[in-house]
């Protein structure tokens, strides 16, 4: 699927690691597509299909892989299934993925 509007800056990984939103809600189920050092893409599947993704965008959500925090970002646009973080502070990339 080509990214329209493109406007990440940093190089992405390609990763598939469960992730969780941390602010109360139950969003189980969500995958890292891929990272950068300021941003993750997280895809939401069911069997029959992408699901609707809950978030706003704007809105600000913290995020932990291999639960571990992972930081705190918004959520800057929302594509089928899923939804992309800016996230505030830079992260290393390579903690995550080892």
């Amino acid at each position: 699927m080509p990214y329209l509007d493109e406007k990440r800056r940093g190089d992405r990984v390609p990763l598939d690691c469960a992730v969780d939103v941390k602010d109360g809600r139950s969003l189980p189920g969500g995958v890292v597509r891929d990272v950068s050092k300021k941003g993750v893409a997280v895809q939401y599947a069911s069997d029959n299909g992408a699901v609707e993704c809950p978030l706003e965008i704007g809105e600000t959500v913290p995020l932990a892989m291999a639960g571990r925090s992972v930081g705190e970002g918004r959520v800057t646009r929302k594509f089928d299934g899923g939804f992309a973080v800016e996230l505030d502070d830079e992260i290393d990339i390579k903690n995550i993925i080892d």
